[in-house]
Protein backbone atom coordinates (compact mmCIF):
# COMPACT_ATOMS: atom_id res chain seq x y z
CA UNK A 1 0.00 0.00 0.00
CA UNK A 2 1.13 3.59 -0.84
CA UNK A 3 -0.01 7.25 0.90
CA UNK A 4 0.62 10.32 -0.42
CA UNK A 5 1.02 13.26 1.94
CA UNK A 6 0.61 17.22 0.71
CA UNK A 7 1.86 19.84 3.39
CA UNK A 8 0.13 22.46 4.18
CA UNK A 9 0.75 26.37 4.43
CA UNK A 10 4.43 27.26 5.54
CA UNK A 11 5.73 24.63 3.16
CA UNK A 12 6.35 27.38 0.64
CA UNK A 13 9.97 28.70 -0.04
CA UNK A 14 11.17 31.27 -2.30
CA UNK A 15 12.47 29.32 -5.91
CA UNK A 16 10.73 25.82 -5.11
CA UNK A 17 8.80 25.92 -8.80
CA UNK A 18 12.38 26.81 -10.77
CA UNK A 19 13.89 22.57 -10.59
CA UNK A 20 9.82 22.13 -12.09
CA UNK A 21 9.81 25.00 -14.88
CA UNK A 22 10.83 22.74 -18.14
CA UNK A 23 9.14 19.17 -16.61
CA UNK A 24 5.65 18.30 -18.47
CA UNK A 25 3.78 18.74 -15.46
CA UNK A 26 4.33 22.67 -15.23
CA UNK A 27 1.45 22.86 -17.61
CA UNK A 28 -0.65 22.85 -13.95
CA UNK A 29 1.06 25.89 -13.81
CA UNK A 30 -0.08 27.54 -16.59
CA UNK A 31 -3.36 26.39 -15.98
CA UNK A 32 -3.60 27.86 -12.53
CA UNK A 33 -2.00 31.41 -13.59
CA UNK A 34 -5.34 31.44 -16.10
CA UNK A 35 -7.90 30.14 -13.45
CA UNK A 36 -6.12 32.46 -10.77
CA UNK A 37 -5.86 35.73 -13.18
CA UNK A 38 -2.36 35.75 -11.47
CA UNK A 39 1.24 34.72 -12.85
CA UNK A 40 1.95 30.73 -10.23
CA UNK A 41 4.50 30.67 -12.43
CA UNK A 42 6.41 34.07 -10.76
CA UNK A 43 5.55 33.25 -7.71
CA UNK A 44 6.91 30.26 -7.97
CA UNK A 45 9.94 30.84 -8.98
CA UNK A 46 10.57 34.49 -8.46
CA UNK A 47 8.97 35.25 -5.26
CA UNK A 48 11.05 36.23 -2.09
CA UNK A 49 10.03 34.83 1.07
CA UNK A 50 8.29 37.97 2.39
CA UNK A 51 5.49 37.78 -0.58
CA UNK A 52 5.07 34.13 -0.02
CA UNK A 53 4.46 34.44 3.50
CA UNK A 54 1.35 36.93 2.15
CA UNK A 55 -1.35 34.05 3.00
CA UNK A 56 -3.02 34.41 -0.87
CA UNK A 57 0.48 33.84 -2.17
CA UNK A 58 1.54 30.97 0.47
CA UNK A 59 -2.18 29.10 -0.19
CA UNK A 60 -1.78 29.15 -3.61
CA UNK A 61 1.88 28.29 -4.67
CA UNK A 62 1.88 25.45 -2.12
CA UNK A 63 -1.39 23.39 -3.45
CA UNK A 64 -0.23 24.49 -6.89
CA UNK A 65 3.21 22.64 -6.45
CA UNK A 66 1.46 19.90 -4.18
CA UNK A 67 -0.56 18.92 -7.50
CA UNK A 68 2.16 19.67 -10.08
CA UNK A 69 4.34 16.99 -7.96
CA UNK A 70 0.96 14.49 -7.92
CA UNK A 71 0.90 15.10 -11.58
CA UNK A 72 4.54 14.10 -12.29
CA UNK A 73 4.20 10.83 -10.06
CA UNK A 74 1.30 10.31 -11.90
CA UNK A 75 2.82 10.34 -15.03
CA UNK A 76 5.16 7.70 -13.89
CA UNK A 77 2.13 5.03 -13.54
CA UNK A 78 2.00 5.92 -9.47
CA UNK A 79 -1.07 5.88 -7.69
CA UNK A 80 -1.72 5.86 -4.56
CA UNK A 81 -4.06 4.14 -2.50
CA UNK A 82 -4.79 6.74 0.20
CA UNK A 83 -4.07 10.71 0.43
CA UNK A 84 -3.64 12.77 3.38
CA UNK A 85 -2.75 16.12 4.19
CA UNK A 86 -1.96 18.95 6.81
CA UNK A 87 -4.22 21.85 6.66
CA UNK A 88 -4.33 23.16 3.20
CA UNK A 89 -3.05 19.43 2.05
CA UNK A 90 -6.41 18.32 2.96
CA UNK A 91 -7.82 19.77 -0.48
CA UNK A 92 -4.59 18.24 -2.56
CA UNK A 93 -5.53 15.14 -0.85
CA UNK A 94 -8.91 15.37 -2.10
CA UNK A 95 -7.74 16.50 -5.49
CA UNK A 96 -5.27 12.95 -5.63
CA UNK A 97 -7.92 10.83 -4.40
CA UNK A 98 -10.29 12.01 -7.23
CA UNK A 99 -7.88 12.27 -9.68
CA UNK A 100 -7.09 7.87 -8.67
CA UNK A 101 -10.23 7.34 -10.01
CA UNK A 102 -10.35 4.02 -12.53
CA UNK A 103 -12.53 6.17 -15.47
CA UNK A 104 -12.09 9.52 -17.39
CA UNK A 105 -13.14 12.59 -15.87
CA UNK A 106 -12.57 16.11 -15.51
CA UNK A 107 -13.38 18.35 -11.78
CA UNK A 108 -13.86 21.69 -10.95
CA UNK A 109 -13.85 23.15 -7.74
CA UNK A 110 -13.45 26.80 -6.28
CA UNK A 111 -12.80 26.23 -2.92
CA UNK A 112 -12.26 29.12 0.19
CA UNK A 113 -9.55 28.45 2.31
CA UNK A 114 -9.70 29.41 6.09
CA UNK A 115 -11.06 32.54 7.31
CA UNK A 116 -9.48 34.60 4.24
CA UNK A 117 -11.24 35.17 1.15
CA UNK A 118 -8.77 33.32 -0.74
CA UNK A 119 -10.14 31.27 -3.47
CA UNK A 120 -8.35 28.81 -5.95
CA UNK A 121 -9.82 26.84 -8.49
CA UNK A 122 -8.29 23.89 -9.64
CA UNK A 123 -9.03 21.35 -12.41
CA UNK A 124 -7.91 17.50 -12.84
CA UNK A 125 -8.56 15.23 -15.37
CA UNK A 126 -7.27 11.95 -15.49
CA UNK A 127 -7.45 9.15 -18.33
CA UNK A 128 -6.94 5.83 -17.76
CA UNK A 129 -6.59 2.81 -19.98
CA UNK A 130 -9.45 1.20 -17.77
CA UNK A 131 -12.12 4.12 -18.92
CA UNK A 132 -15.01 2.79 -20.53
Amino acid sequence: MLAFTFPGQGSQRPGMGRPWAEHESWELVDEASEVAGRDVGALLCDADADELRDTRNAQLTTFVSSLMVLDAVQRLGIDANFAAGHSLGEYTALAATLASMPRRWTASRTIRLDTNVVSCAFRVSRSSSASA
